[in-house]
């Protein structure tokens, strides 16, 4: 499984906790897995990920 997230907005126990939760919830669904199942978590840049035609840095910067 592939998950993407905006890079520096969670830390390394939040991504822990994801890639866990990520696993249980592909056991739950797909049934036992074999060994080498991987959960990938891609941190894309601020700057090269878009939303409504706006970089989500844009968005963050426009924030309260």
């Amino acid at each position: 499984m592939e998950a993407k997230i905006t890079e520096g907005t969670n830390s390394p126990s939040q991504k822990a906790e994801a890639i866990q939760g990520l696993n249980r919830m592909l056991k739950e669904v797909l049934g036992e897995l074999a060994e080498a199942s991987y959960v990938t978590l891609h941190e894309v840049s601020a700057n090269a990920w878009g939303y409504n035609g706006r970089t989500q840095a844009s968005r963050a910067a426009k924030r309260p």
